[in-house]
């Protein structure tokens, strides 16, 4: 840290080159970190902040902050028992943020799986209430002799066409599906 009469020094590798960097604060992301960070009058009322630069290792820091002092402390210019306290602090800091992003993992598998539920429900649901109306449905298009006159019609072209396997499977499906619901009728069922 620097004393009042002492030169500015690097807070990770102690080099005296060290560069101030006006920034705006329009600039967001430098903005949003310079909000965060800065707890001091140096930011209050003034359009710019105060970054300091080394220009020996490169690192970048808010002078008279927190992080300032984290950096200080981790370096081991502030003696071993900072460093500790602060690797510790940090280690837990660590440790809550990945607690907190597995519970929010969890609510998201969570919430998800609910969803998957919800939406398989209500599939059923409506396939049941479609059920009868189907069939009505089906039951008078078995009982149409030029609906099942066209059916079969379709189904003679589509064997001359070439390449039309699935086609040709698909007309025979409703076709038997159709018959089905006409003998159905014809019973009384």
């Amino acid at each position: 840290m620097t004393g009042p009469l002492s030169q500015a020094t690097c807070p990770q590798c102690g080099s005296p080159s060290v560069q101030a960097v006006p920034i705006e604060k329009k600039e967001l992301g430098q903005a949003i970190i310079a909000e965060y960070f800065l707890e001091t009058a140096a930011s209050a009322g003034s359009a710019t902040v105060i970054q300091a630069m080394c220009l020996s290792c490169g690192r970048q820091w808010f002078p008279g902050t927190a992080q300032e002092r984290s950096i200080r402390a981790l370096s081991g210019q502030l003696g071993e028992a900072a460093k500790r306290a602060e690797e510790h602090r940090v280690s837990r800091q660590e440790r809550e943020q990945a607690e907190k992003e597995s519970r929010r993992f969890k609510l998201f598998v969570g919430t998800l799986g609910v969803l998957v539920v919800v939406v398989v429900a209500a599939m059923v649901m409506m396939e049941r209430n479609e059920a009868p109306t189907l069939a009505a449905h089906r039951l008078r298009l078995a009982c149409d002799p030029v609906f099942v006159k066209g059916l079969k019609k379709q189904l003679a072209e589509a064997e001359k066409w070439p390449g039309s396997h699935y086609q040709l499977r698909e007309l025979k499906e409703q076709l038997d599906t159709v018959v089905s619901y006409g003998q159905l009728s014809e019973r009384g069922g």
